[in-house]
């Protein structure tokens, strides 16, 4: 099959492209960067097409890999010239605006099959989890054909019936892991400390968040900035994360224990003993052994928040194909493991010591920041905001957490 990326420069692109070319599929990829193009794939026979009109012509399968805001218009411009009978989709985070920029501007014999890799670049495929979104087939489909091509990786498929339902699965996901995570690693600039030199943070679940912070922050912010402020569920799921914050904090400050605990106790009920009890045996297995949890400090404020957040909002984390994907099962894990743990001890240090009062301030202020951003849909303010965090823990801190986090990964898609 001629598989063609436009976008082709990107980092997933060429990461399935070469993977994809050593299967033996002819390759055609375009970009405005040629030279870039040049060298990314110098020495492979791979078409370094003139133009994404080109590429259109000449695949069977075009797939979109481009920035979530500049996809519909490179979609008007380039899918009308698709060949007959092509089939076309793109591998962006937020499928609404794609699948209906392809549904306006593709030829009608075009088949319209999206996908999505739940994983990032610096992964191999196997093992992780790839989902399909069937928008438009037809007699002789090549639905079955691309399921095949993408199981060829090693990756498991899923499907998901539209658009809409894909967004918001990973509004349940990316948006609030995401907007969690990334309000951690501005409340540790704004407090100007790297978590792992303070001694609020020494234990492993504190040592794994850190990482995966980290992780984040090593990664394209123009990704992250476009799933937070183009997912249509994005808003709704941010001002409930700041709801539970909020709820939580108010009962705090008032020293509402019996609040807290009821709270704690509905989102455990919610979420389910057994399940719970499950992560921390998945959990064991991925470090081998026992290790220790229990800051000696540590209120577990962002994870509390989000365990709120599942609950008012509906969502088991077991019961969403994209949270089975191990970078975002990681996530989970954590979360069931704090929740699972010993209430009274993080109440009790949320209530009445007083630097964990401080973090915990600090990370409030940095949520209702970020919040303000995303409810605004303000993209740059959201790069700008992911940038000063990334450079506050710099490149090499960023690197190294990104390898150990990929060798977690790796490890727990083999569990």
């Amino acid at each position: 099959m001629k598989i063609g990326f436009i976008g082709g420069a990107g980092e997933m692109a060429s990461l399935y492209a070469r993977i994809l070319h050593e299967k033996e599929h002819e390759i055609l990829v375009s970009d405005t960067d040629k030279e870039r193009l040049r060298q990314e794939y110098a020495g492979l026979e791979v078409r370094i097409c003139e133009s994404n009109k080109e590429a259109a012509r000449l695949s069977d399968l075009l797939v979109y890999s481009t920035p979530i805001p500049e996809t519909p218009e490179i979609i008007k411009e380039s899918a009308p010239f698709l060949r007959e009978n092509a089939a076309v989709g793109g591998f962006t985070s937020v499928k609404v605006y794609e699948v209906d920029a392809l549904l306006k501007y593709s030829p009608v014999d075009a088949e319209i099959i999206t996908f999505h890799p739940m994983h990032g670049p610096s992964l191999k495929p196997e093992n992780q989890k790839f989902i399909i979104i069937p928008v438009r087939t037809g007699n002789g489909s090549k639905l079955e054909e691309i399921e095949g091509i993408a199981k060829s990786t090693g990756i498991g498929v899923s499907y998901i019936n539209s658009a809409k339902e894909h967004d918001k699965i990973m509004a349940d996901t990316q948006i609030l892991t995401h907007f969690a995570f990334l309000s951690m690693g501005n409340a540790w600039r704004m407090l100007g400390f790297l978590p792992e030199g303070n001694k609020t943070y020494q234990n492993e679940v504190d040592r794994i968040k850190a990482l995966f912070t980290k992780r984040i922050l090593s990664q394209n912010p123009e990704v992250y900035a476009g799933i937070a402020i183009f997912n249509p569920e994005a808003k709704s799921h941010v001002r409930q994360y700041i709801n539970s914050l909020d709820s939580i904090m108010e009962s705090v400050l008032k020293e509402d224990r019996k609040n807290l605990f009821a709270k704690w106790q509905d989102i455990v009920n919610f979420l389910g003993k057994d399940e719970l009890k499950t992560s921390d045996k998945v959990l064991n297995k991925l470090f081998s052994q026992d290790y220790n949890i229990e800051s000696q400090t540590n209120s577990y404020l962002s994870q509390f928040a989000l365990g709120d957040s599942f609950m008012n909002l509906g969502i088991k984390p077991q019961d969403n194909i994209a949270f089975q994907s191990p970078p975002y099962k990681i996530l989970s894990l954590l979360v069931h493991k704090i929740l699972n743990g010993n209430s009274e001890h993080y109440i009790n240090n949320a209530i009445h010591n007083l630097e964990t009062k401080r973090h915990d301030y600090y990370f409030c202020k940095s949520a209702t920041v970020l919040a303000e951003i995303v409810e605004s849909g303000n993209y740059q303010g959201f790069i700008d905001f992911f940038k000063k965090s990334a450079e506050f823990f710099g490149e090499d801190e960023l690197e190294k957490a990104r390898i150990e986090t990929d060798e977690l990964i790796e490890r727990l898609a083999r569990i």
